[in-house]
């Protein structure tokens, strides 16, 4: 692999080493425009054609044909298989669009590492600094990602198999959500630091809340995250976990929000009105507690209701409705309770 002059001060002495790591010494990326309209076409097409598919997508994010290498011998070989007949169309551009928004948040956080090596050394050294450093991350980090992948992968395919009986009509699921109170205010007299330990305690709180169950995160938002599966009773335990979890480390309450109903999911994600819901509820929580609409509530055991009222929200989809508290359930695992368990409902 082509290697920088260790003595290159400039940004293109850095530029270099990023061209010569990548392998594409020379080129430019191509047109963002030009990019768009390949893509834009490539979705007209009524036919298939793999090469001309997978390079549109990669042409997305300034990747030639010349850059796909050795993908496209395997990637067609495994389109190639009889298992694979029936594959939807779009299923790489939905697989595309996942590895893209999952690796490119992956990037991001290694360059504001290779950020904080580069800053405040003297020229001459950042070139050499910033080859080394790509020598050993790149490797370390596919490494990485095949282990993370197989793991994660595999419990995936547990789930899908273990629901695979009812592949057709709609996708109902539990949405949760749980977000942090006050924290506006909190934050405008933090700092970095504080911030930084918010972040990390969303992270942990939902990790941990999720192992072992299938459920799982399916978006970190600003100072809460959405939780989904398809049982409601543990979705509900998720998210009185997260809400305990949250204000046993932060100096902030901590609250939810519980809906079910037909969601879609794409490129690794869940979308559609269920997760408007859970954010609405959410807003509509006591600190310290989950509230689930009529429909999450009924799917509940009774024990796990509280009473019902009808709330006022600033929203038609929830103005007028009913809602329940959630109650905790003991832990087998601890014989403490999940969650806060308000006595009476709300």
């Amino acid at each position: 692999m082509p290697k920088a002059d260790s003595g290159a001060a400039s940004d293109g002495g850095l530029l270099e080493v990023l061209w010569g790591h990548l392998g594409r010494r020379g080129e430019g990326a191509q047109n963002a425009r030009g990019r768009l309209e390949a893509f834009r076409a490539w979705r007209r097409r009524g036919a298939s054609d793999l090469d001309h598919d997978v390079a549109a997508l990669f042409g997305l994010i300034a990747m030639g044909p010349s850059d796909l290498g050795g993908l496209m011998p395997g990637l067609r070989a495994l389109l190639g298989r009889r298992v694979m007949r029936d594959l939807p169309r779009d299923a790489i551009s939905t697989v595309f669009q996942a590895y893209v928004r999952g690796v490119g948040r992956i990037a991001a956080a290694e360059a504001e590492i290779a950020r904080g090596l580069l800053v405040g050394q003297p020229s001459e050294a950042q070139a050499r600094i910033l080859d080394e450093t790509l020598d050993g991350l790149v490797p370390l980090a596919s490494k990485g990602f095949d282990l993370l992948h197989q793991m994660l992968l595999l419990d995936a395919l547990v789930e899908v198999v273990a629901g695979i009986e009812d592949p057709g009509g709609d996708d109902p699921m539990a949405i949760a959500m749980v977000d942090l109170v006050g924290s506006t205010r909190y934050l405008t007299t933090s700092g970095p630091g504080e911030l930084e330990r918010l972040v990390d305690a969303l992270f942990e709180a939902g990790q941990a809340a999720t192992a072992h169950r299938s459920v799982h995160v399916v978006k970190y938002v600003g100072d809460g995250l959405f939780v989904a599966g398809r049982d409601v009773s543990e979705v509900a335990d998720v998210a009185l976990q997260v809400v305990r979890r949250l204000e046993e480390v932060l100096p902030l309450r901590a609250r939810g929000g519980l809906a079910w109903g037909a969601v879609v999911q794409r490129a690794g994600d869940v979308f559609g009105l269920p997760i408007n819901v859970a954010h609405i509820a959410t807003r509509a929580a006591r600190p310290g507690t989950v509230l689930a609409t009529s429909e999450a509530a009924a799917l509940l055991p009774p024990s796990r209701r509280g009473r019902y009222r009808t709330i006022q929200a600033a929203h038609p989809v929830l103005d007028g409705k009913r809602v329940a508290t959630v109650r905790a359930v003991a832990s087998t695992d601890t014989g403490r309770a999940s969650g806060p368990a308000p006595a009476g409902g709300d």
